[in-house]
């Protein structure tokens, strides 16, 4: 009250709060402090804000909160006008809360006229839905209402009849029907009580060995429903989906309504949405090392003559000396007018001696040495953005076809048709989450990667190429923001063979002339970094969409622009987006989590999970 009394105080004159005891001393004239006392008393009352709590008796909690809360709402920004309204179901009461006293008073009288039985009986509902789609939660639902027990089916001494309410339910005095029951369902014939009825027929069904309960004939006397024995289990209401308007249609009493719709209420529940970044790292490395030396020759002289060599490496023809060395033998002795042979010697250094055997040139020596290092470096960062309990996927890939079968038919005029049958599939990545969140703020993913390619070696293969497939097929358990990895070496092979001449090879020095030696090392590695977000509100969505969108202009507006003969026309701008050039929100303000890792392999472009990271 300091700010509100200092100007009604004259300025040489102190006015002091002691806060000890929540007390207020002034110093002023003997008028004034009246005044002031009469303005304190006036100030110092009670606040009209607390909660009230008023139970209802016909109309439904959640649909009278939702019209109070609307009728609060047109006050403006008067806030004396404003009030808010809470549906409790369980108890189908409103906890009220407004700013004045009259406020208060004045919704305590609306709700009480509100709350009036439905003027025009029935049993028909119609009950819209926000969030969840009226085909599946119809279907929920009527599991429920064919269910035996909780409170949804019909109650001993009521048939089906009366608990929808339907008008062929009797209610006068007269005939009793119902037959005993020795299955699930039984008819029976009902005696007249009077001699002015007619004799009725049971239509109940009864449950277990109770008696189904009968509905009177239509005869002289009115007629009533009779009760079966220990009650039964008829469903207590119908439920139907209306697609086009995403709403369901109920057909029960107003009890079984309530129940339903406190279900109905908590089911259409916003859902949280999972923001899933994943980077997949795929390295393949391949180092290939081959030397060895190849002789021959021709030994003696005169009539008899020896021959001596060494024949390594006789797979691969390029590098065999008796297959190159045909060749080039072939070339170098070359007849007139003849066309020359083609000399394919494999990849790497190939040195060769040629020498003249008895007139006719050929190869003497050859020394092979090769090293062979490939690899490849696969970085794939996709995202994804799915709704809880919802399977979300991307591929990014080719449509490759594989033949799986040939035919030919003879037709009527005997020509031969062939048609060859294929089986598309897709060569490339693929990645497939299905997040589940728990009440605790945990995050189940079922996912699975497949990163695929093709052997460019078999692409003219009669029967298909080939591909190679590294796929991670899992379920992990995650905090929200936290980053996870998936996969590793997948494989680490190591090869080392040698062809040599026994005891000649192992010579210090002069052996490397009598072997050939190989060796190969293939590592494969996958990698798959995952970090999910849960998104609940519009306001962390847009935060997420900006921040991306200002990325994807970064990235853009960074690329280098070639110089061309032909002039390059301006690039056409991007769709806005609203505030795109606004920093970054972190959705995950409000969670306590500790500050997300990065990802490896330098600066990520991931969300951070701590406040104010951009």
């Amino acid at each position: 009250l300091l700010p509100v009394l200092r100007p009604l105080i004259a300025p040489n004159n102190p006015i002091t709060a002691y806060p000890a005891n929540n007390t207020l001393v002034v110093t002023d004239y003997a008028e004034n402090l009246g005044r002031i006392a009469k303005l304190i008393d006036s100030l110092d009352v009670p606040q009209v804000g607390e909660a009230e709590v008023i139970p209802l008796h016909h109309a439904l909690a959640i649909d009278l909160a939702s019209l109070v809360n609307h009728v609060t709402d047109s006050g403006g920004g008067d806030p004396n006008l404003k009030a808010l309204a809470l549906a409790e179901p369980r108890t189908n009461s409103l906890i009220l809360r407004a700013p004045t006293l009259t406020r208060l008073q004045q919704l305590h009288s609306l709700i009480d006229k509100l709350d009036a039985p439905t003027a025009q009986p029935g049993n028909i509902w119609v009950v819209p839905l926000r969030n969840a789609e009226a085909i599946q939660l119809a279907k929920t639902l009527r599991g429920i209402v064919t269910a035996d027990g909780t409170g949804l089916t019909t109650p001993a001494g009521e048939t089906a009849f009366s608990a929808l309410g339907s008008p062929f339910a009797g209610n006068a005095t007269g005939n009793t029907g119902g037959g005993s029951g020795t299955s699930a369902s039984s008819s029976g014939s009902g005696s007249p009580s009077s001699s002015s009825g007619a004799t009725g027929f049971g239509a109940g069904a009864g449950s277990g060995a109770s008696g189904g309960g009968g509905v009177g004939g239509a005869g002289g006397g009115a007629t009533t429903a009779g009760a079966g024995g220990a009650g039964g289990s008829l469903p207590a209401g119908m439920i139907q989906a209306d697609v086009a308007t995403n709403s369901l249609i109920i057909t029960a009493n107003e009890r079984v309504y309530r129940n339903l719709r406190e279900v109905i209420d908590r089911l259409d529940a916003r859902r949280p949405q999972i923001y899933v970044e994943s980077m997949i790292v795929e390295v393949s490395s391949n180092k290939t090392e081959e030397f060895g030396t190849q002789l021959q020759g021709l030994l003696g002289g005169g009539s008899t003559q020896g021959f001596a060599g060494t024949n390594f490496n006789a797979g691969n023809p390029g590098a065999n000396i008796v297959t190159l060395g045909s060749q080039t033998s072939s070339l170098l002795n070359l007849g007139a007018g003849a066309t020359p042979p083609l000399v394919t010697p494999a990849a790497g250094t190939n040195l060769a001696v040629l020498h003249s055997f008895n007139g006719v040139m050929g190869m003497a020596a050859l020394v092979r040495a090769v090293s062979l290092i490939s690899g490849v470096n696969v970085l794939s960062t996709p995202n994804l953005l799915t709704l809880d309990n919802e399977t979300a996927q991307i591929i990014i890939a080719e449509n490759v076809p594989f033949v799986t079968g040939s035919y030919a038919q003879t037709g009527i005029t005997g020509t031969v048709n062939p048609f060859t049958t294929v089986d598309r599939k897709d060569i490339g990545l693929i990645l497939r989450i299905r997040p589940q969140i728990s009440e605790g703020g945990l995050v189940k993913m079922q996912i699975y990667e497949e990163s695929s390619a093709l052997d460019a070696t078999t692409l003219n293969n009669i029967n298909g190429p080939s591909y190679t497939k590294r796929s991670v097929d899992s379920s992990v358990l995650v905090h929200d923001g936290q980053l996870i990895v998936l996969g590793g070496l997948l494989s680490d092979n190591y090869s080392d063979s040698m062809e040599k001449t026994p005891w000649l090879a192992e010579i210090p020095y002069l052996g490397v002339l009598f072997r050939y030696e190989s060796k190969a090392r293939i590592k494969d590695n996958l990698m798959l970094f995952l970090r999910p977000y849960v998104i609940r509100t519009a306001e962390q969505s847009d935060a997420l969409t900006n921040d991306r969108y200002g990325w994807t202009q970064e990235m853009r507006d960074g690329a280098p622009r070639n110089v061309r003969i032909l002039s390059n026309e301006s690039l056409t701008p991007l769709t806005p987006a609203q505030g795109s050039g606004a920093p970054f929100v972190d959705p995950l303000h409000a969670s306590p989590l500790p500050t997300a890792t990065p990802l490896p392999g330098g600066d990520s472009n991931a969300v951070p999970a701590g406040a104010g990271t951009p």
